[in-house]
């Protein structure tokens, strides 16, 4: 159970987790302070196909990596090694926490980034999703689809353009 499926593929995740090399545990708490002020996340927004994505240690001795992506995890190392040595928003943003690990390669290494990345890879037991069968691009879609019914919604005289029968059913759901 390590996919659900979508209207445009598979949703799956990943788990990477790699021991923290000696005498590095504070400078990686360093580099995560630095990336919660500095718009983490803005970069991978990028991709366009990440439902979630989360960094943690555990035991001060093991830096976990997880995620929730739309793809295969083939299309996915390339992208994040794109994201690694492409000028832009995410530059050298996992590089600059997973150097701290232990095996991590040098930049520029592509079969290495893939190898470290698959080596390190911890397959999941179970998966739950709340919204089965959907991307992250049409959640994305959803939410401001609300938002810009919403403010229909809000504006004077929208009752009674609002009374047209083929509105009926989103007027059910905008009920709930």
């Amino acid at each position: 159970m390590d996919s659900k499926q979508t209207a445009s593929g598979t949703t799956n995740t990943y788990t990477l987790v790699a021991k923290i090399k000696p005498g590095e545990l504070e400078n990686l708490r360093r580099v995560a302070a630095v990336a919660k002020e500095g718009g983490w996340g803005a970069g991978s927004d990028i991709l366009g196909i990440l439902h979630f994505e989360r960094f943690f240690i555990i035991d001060d001795k093991y830096l976990v990596f997880t995620s929730d992506f739309d793809g295969d995890d083939d299309s996915y190392l390339s992208d994040f090694y794109s994201m690694e040595i492409t000028p832009g928003p995410t530059f050298g943003l996992f590089n600059a926490a997973w150097k701290y690990t232990e095996g991590w390669p040098p930049p520029g290494d592509r079969d290495a980034f893939v190898k470290f990345w698959k080596d390190n890879k911890v397959e999941e037991l179970l998966t739950y999703s709340y919204y089965p069968g959907a991307t992250a691009k049409e959640v994305r879609k959803a939410l401001r689809l609300q938002k810009a019914f919403q403010s229909v919604l809000d504006e004077p005289g929208a009752a009674e353009a609002l009374q047209h029968p083929a509105l009926k059913a989103l007027l059910a759901e905008a009920a709930d």
